[in-house]
């Protein structure tokens, strides 16, 4: 496949790209972090940096070659319909169309954040399901290690309330971008540099859009698939000029394959087992890495020896906060550097979760006792990854003998 053009558009949007770098500033400098307040008491160090941070931004955006997507004939979605034709496989296929979605999942997190708030209201609904178990409960009977139904109650309200402040959270943050980028008149600024990315990721959603809908590929049922959207739903207006004709667009939308959606026979959920209840939405999030506890159980005791994690840190939870199996006690403590746990989880988990690595990792680890600062965090990792900073003295030694053994 040719990717050239897919390449140079893509970059900005990566990991670690300048896009990345415009939401950062963006969200410091109007308190817009996941925690209000995220970005204050920073070092000197850390202030010098995003007051130089907009000269980069500005100089990379000017250099961004829009042309390719915003032209009446688009070069980028030429090449993209080339590859696309000689996938030889559905699955490749796929994974060539998942591609085309995936650099911008931390635009489409903050622009269109179906996936993340889609995923705060099933935590609402099974903590609202488990709340009815536990309410059904004698409150005098002791269940261990599950505690008091009256710990279980207080436990399913927390979270229920945590995490409508959540979805409210996102939601302002989202509008609040969308404000920004729209009143913005002034181009020698971060917020002008993001509107010019906003508009291209626009056009490049419908001339996508248009294009897949030609070959019977509905892109709104990929983005649900993926959890990245970078279009709320499809307005004929927005693709009919780049298929010809209002009337054809229409017949190629009625042609798209229908959704069956799943018969429930079921007028109600079922009840929740008295041995076996819900306890799904208490759980702990954590990592979806693909390591076996052989592997996960080596890696430990090296990060232990190696004084990387507390002496007293716990397998088990350690298991659990990269697969999501084992039992969960308490988050892993780290006693390194905020820049060497930032590489541990980019190196280790980047590809293999969809959810945002960040918000896992704060609720995942602690520093010498302490909650991380996120928003430090990715900030060193993305000027590590751009050669803006230098990698940390003991990166080397946990890539050779702990990272590389596991990936």
């Amino acid at each position: 496949m040719n990717k050239t053009l897919e390449n140079a558009f893509f970059e900005p949007f990566k990991f670690g790209g300048i896009v990345d770098n415009c939401i950062d500033y963006i969200q410091k400098k109007y308190d817009l972090g996941i925690n209000p307040k995220s970005y204050d008491n920073l070092s000197p160090q850390w202030e010098k940096y995003y007051k130089e941070l907009p000269i980069k931004i500005i100089e990379k955006t000017e250099a961004f070659d829009k042309s390719i997507i915003t032209g009446f004939k688009s070069p980028l979605i030429d090449e993209i319909e080339k590859n696309l034709i000689i996938c030889d496989s559905p699955k490749e296929k796929k994974n060539y169309l998942f591609s085309l979605l995936i650099p911008f999942k931390r635009f489409s997190d903050i622009f269109k954040p179906v996936a993340t708030i889609n995923s705060l209201k099933k935590d609402i609904e099974k903590a609202k399901q488990d709340l009815k178990y536990w309410e059904s409960v004698p409150k005098d009977t002791i269940l261990k290690p599950s505690g008091t139904p009256k710990e279980q109650i207080e436990a399913c309200k927390m979270v229920i309330e945590q995490r409508k402040k959540d979805i409210e959270r996102t939601d302002y943050i989202s509008s609040q971008f969308v404000k920004i980028i729209n009143e913005t008149v002034d181009k020698n600024t971060v917020e002008w540099c993001l509107c010019v990315y906003a508009f291209a990721v626009s056009q490049y959603a419908n001339r996508l859009d248009a294009l897949l809908v030609t070959y019977g590929i509905d892109l709104l049922e990929l983005q649900k698939e993926c959890g990245i959207y970078l279009k709320y739903s499809r307005n004929i207006t927005d693709i009919e000029l780049y298929i010809g004709t209002t009337q054809l667009a229409q017949k190629y939308i009625n042609e798209l394959p229908k959704k069956k959606e799943p018969v429930n026979t079921n007028t109600l959920p079922p009840e929740p087992q008295a041995n076996k209840p819900t306890n799904e939405v208490l759980k702990q999030p954590h990592f979806d890495g693909d390591f076996n506890d052989k592997e996960l159980t080596e890696a430990f005791e090296k990060l232990k020896q190696g004084r990387y994690i507390h002496s007293e840190s716990d397998l088990n939870s350690f298991i659990y906060v990269c697969t999501g199996r084992n039992e969960f006690t308490k988050p892993i403590n780290w006693m390194e550097t905020a820049g060497l746990l930032g590489m541990f989880v980019n190196d280790l988990f980047i590809t293999t979760n969809k959810t945002n690595i960040w918000e896992l990792a704060f609720k995942c680890f602690t520093i010498k006792n302490k909650p991380p600062k996120i928003s430090t965090i990715k900030t060193i990792v993305s000027k590590i990854t751009q050669n803006w900073r230098e990698q940390p003295k003991r990166y080397p030694e946990m890539k050779e003998t702990i990272i590389n053994e596991l990936i």
